[in-house]
């Protein structure tokens, strides 16, 4: 078994070793570029695993971040997603008996590098090759195209509540450069302080530098506008034939309009150009049946996958120690934040 560690430091090793991996059996979340996008947000240090056995390439991406606050945990780790989806994904379909000993060579690896927990958002449409313990938390939606016209897979009150946009006077452009990104993200801000979402959807200038940067190639930006003026706007990802439905905003002034119907109808239309198999849309807000984002997101799709939070203990009575003491300092929070995996870094 073959082991190492890709870093930013050897990024162009990197890059060629996540080509190994077929575009069918990975994702845009997967790729050196998309942790690295992450690195000044996460305040944490991108890595890959790469092992390889019999002729198979395995990958596993995450943020590695010290536990701080702490002194029982001085000088530890824990690991996890981005935000997105990961997870240890291969280049192909390798026997259970190899991927038993590649997830044996990822453990010897924690425990030799004081890693206390893993916490992996799964990819819900890839092969969850990792031993850990796995919660469902919600589900997502997909559209895909198959090989008929693709119009007649979106619903009845999509095709209409996108029509209807149009009628209105609603026109769209796609913007493949990114040079309207910062309209989008006044867009977005806006939409989070009138919607009063939380923290962990308030994404900074900063963040859109890093994304711009290093995920500009993959990235397109779908715009909305009436009269002269952005109704809505929606930042994609697209890598070979997958579409990744990243972030959206609307003007809550002009939600009359149906903007975001023809956002999403739009995003379709292109992908359909581009000879793609799917849009990824995500989920909810939340994992509750009636989340109204789902229940809007649900007129453009044509499937759904379930959600799974992958998680696995390398020092069990260090994470029970850390939990522990976070309850103590923070009673505060036990209720609201006690069922979170990782709830001491709360």
């Amino acid at each position: 078994m073959k082991l190492e560690v890709l870093s930013p430091l050897g990024i162009a090793h990197w890059k060629k070793i996540f080509e190994l991996i077929p575009e069918e059996r990975s994702s845009v979340f997967h790729s050196p570029e998309y942790v690295l996008s992450w690195q000044k947000y996460e305040d944490a240090e991108p890595l890959c695993l790469h092992l390889e056995e019999d002729g198979f390439h395995f990958l596993y991406t995450f943020m590695r971040k010290p536990i701080t606050g702490y002194e029982c945990a001085e000088g530890y780790f824990d690991v996890s997603s981005p935000y997105g989806h990961g997870g240890l994904i291969s280049s192909g379909e390798a026997t259970e008996a190899i991927i038993k000993e590649v997830n044996r060579a990822i453990d010897e690896w924690c425990v030799s590098e004081k890693i206390v927990a893993e916490f992996i958002r799964e990819h819900p449409c890839l092969p969850q090759l990792r031993n850990c313990e796995r919660r469902h938390v919600r589900t997502n939606l997909l559209f895909e195209y198959g090989s008929g016209e693709w119009e007649s897979l979106i619903s009845k009150h999509g095709r209409r509540d996108a029509a209807s946009a149009e009628k209105k006077g609603c026109v769209t452009e796609i913007d493949e450069e990114l040079a309207t990104l910062p309209g989008f993200m006044e867009l977005y801000q806006k939409l989070c302080e009138e919607k009063n979402f939380g923290d962990f959807y308030r994404f900074d200038e900063s963040y859109f530098a890093e994304l711009k940067r290093f995920l500009q190639t993959w990235s397109f930006i779908i715009n909305v506008k009436k009269d002269g003026m952005l109704a809505a706007s929606a930042l994609f990802f697209r890598r070979g034939t997958e579409i990744i439905y990243h972030l959206s905003a609307a003007d809550l002034a002009c939600r009359q309009y149906l903007a975001t119907d023809l956002v999403l109808r739009t995003a379709i239309s292109h992908g359909a150009g581009k000879g793609c198999r799917r849009i990824f849309w995500g989920g909810g807000l939340t994992s509750k049946d009636d989340d109204a984002l789902y229940r809007f997101k649900e007129k453009f799709a044509t499937s759904t996958a379930p959600v799974q939070i992958g998680t696995k203990l390398h020092a069990p009575v260090l994470y029970k120690k850390l939990c522990d003491e976070w309850a103590a300092r923070n009673p505060d929070k036990v209720t609201e934040c006690g069922h979170f995996f990782l709830r001491y870094r709360m």
